[in-house]
Order: structure tokens, then sequence, then C-alpha cells
């Protein structure tokens, strides 16, 4: 089968490198066509991907090959060599490269759910998640942090723990206007997030019972009354052990959000409106295939 396979340079250990990823793919009867977010054109790459494609990154890859791929019909099989995995763990794809290469004959073709958020007329998909409140705001921040950009795996991960638990205590609350499905659920909070995914960032595991492929979103409204709750999640993924928290989340196909600051975002594309911009967040149920 001719196939692409998109490979972050850099992540992961050896057996994630470009020699060794094109072997195990080439003793599996594939015929690969090779690239490199970092060097390629992604939507020109796209296509013509052949009959399957293969991302070996992290989070932020398989995020933007998923919107490509989506309504495309051609599957995608993710190789977690990031530091997060959020979107492979809550699909359950776990294991060593040539492990999962082998698995792919017999895998199940999994349809999984998209989001998109139309911002100021524009549309901005998203596999994760897509929300506003501190974690665009976080991720804004760090983004031009140059302690972090040194620093890989569990190390990166701790760092931005840290860097949320810094944040959290001083965070403001913002007055939003909030409906989803009709319902009113305004008011103030720190964190409002639809999820498609369990986990997102380093490893925030605010939606537990998130199904990408149920054809909903899990809404997670965190107010001042969820502060502490946060801040002892935090501590305890720092330590190694996380308690079992639960955060207010409702489930449901269409939010719309208005956040006076603005700040917005869409798995890892941060995006700035005006005060009065209000977000537009919806479903596409089964808009991928995925092989698990």
């Amino acid at each position: 089968m001719r196939m692409t396979l998109i490979h972050t340079r850099g992540a992961g250990s050896r057996d994630c490198s470009k020699e060794s990823l094109l072997a195990a793919l080439s003793g599996a009867g594939y015929e690969v066509a090779y690239c490199s977010p970092q060097e390629d054109d992604l939507a020109l790459v796209l296509q013509d991907p052949g009959g399957l494609v293969a991302v070996a990154g992290g989070d932020g890859t398989v995020d933007r090959v998923a919107r490509l791929l989506a309504g495309t019909g051609t599957p995608l099989a993710i190789l977690p060599t990031g530091t997060a995995n959020n979107v492979a763990a809550c699909l359950g794809v776990a294991g060593a490269p040539s492990a999962l290469i082998e698995a792919w004959r017999s895998a199940d073709h999994r349809r999984v759910d998209l989001g998109v958020m139309r911002l100021e007329g524009k549309d901005y998909g998203f596999l994760e998640a897509a929300g506003t409140g501190l974690f665009p705001r976080m991720m804004n921040a760090l983004s031009n942090d140059e302690a972090k950009g040194r620093l890989t795996g569990k190390e990166e991960l701790d760092y931005d723990r840290r860097s949320w638990l810094a944040r959290l205590e001083t965070a403001d609350l913002r007055p939003m206007e909030i409906h989803l499905d009709g319902e009113d659920l305004s008011g103030e909070y720190l964190l409002v997030e639809a999820m498609n995914v369990r986990s997102i960032g380093p490893n925030l595991r605010l939606a537990p019972e998130a199904a990408p492929a149920d054809g909903r979103l899990d809404v997670v409204l965190l107010g001042d009354a969820e502060r502490e709750v946060l801040t002892a999640y935090l501590r305890g993924l720092l330590s190694g052990s996380p308690p079992s928290v639960t955060f207010p989340t409702r489930r449901g196909r269409a939010l719309r959000i208005r956040n006076p600051d603005g700040w917005f975002h869409a798995d890892d594309e941060v995006l700035h409106g005006g005060a009065r911009s209000m977000a537009q967040i919806a479903v596409r149920p089964a808009a991928l295939t995925v092989l698990v």
C-alpha cells in the first residue's frame, strides 16, 4: 500500500528516528512517502497521500493532520512520540512504533468527531479542545518562554504544570456569556473548554468521560469554587499522585461563548477577537477515521 509518513524530527527516542520508522514501514509492506511538518507543506502533501497517513509526533502535529484529513475518508494512524500525547491516550493508542505498525493490518477503523469554532467570520477546526479563559492565556505566555524551549519530556510537562500553578493563584474570573444547546450557563469563570478528548495541555484530565466518537462535546466550566480543586490536582500531578477529581461538565453539540478579554484557542492555535466577539463552537460527528 502506498502511504504517507509525517514525522516530527526530534520527537521521541531512537526507535522513532526517520531511518527506523522507514525500515519498519518498508518491512511491513508499505510504500512510503516521507515528509516533515518542519520542512514540508502539509496541505500540499496531503492532496494525494495514498491509502493511509501516519503521524509520528505529538498532539500538535496530530491535530494539524487530522484537520486536513477531515472528510476525505483517508485513515489516520498515530505513532505517539510527543510529550503529552493526549489524543493517542484517549483513543487507547500506545506502544512502540514498530509494534503499532505491525498491528495496523488488523486495527479497527474508528470514526472520530472533530470540532469547529467560528470566530469573527473564520472557522478553526480542532481535534482536542477549543475554549477561552485561562488556557489560551497560558498558551500565549508559554509560547514565548525561553526556559521551556530547552526542556523535553516530563521536565517540559512539569514546567508547564508549575506555570499553571503560579498563574492559577492570581487568575481573574471573567464574566462570560455562555449558551450550550440553548441553555444559558452565563457567569464568572476561570476557564471554559469544549473538550473532544479527555485531556489538554500538560495532561490535564479535565473531562475524564469525554468520548471523541459520541457526536458531542464535554464542556468544562471552572469558576472560583474550582480554583482549589484544580490547584490540588496540579500539585498531585507534580508529585506523581494526582487525586481523583471531578470538574463541572455539561455535554452538548452547540456552544456559544462571549468573553470580554477576547482570548480563545482551537487546539494549539491562540486567537484573539474583540471584546464583543462571540465564538460559536460545534461538533462534526465522525469526520475522521483513525486506526485503533
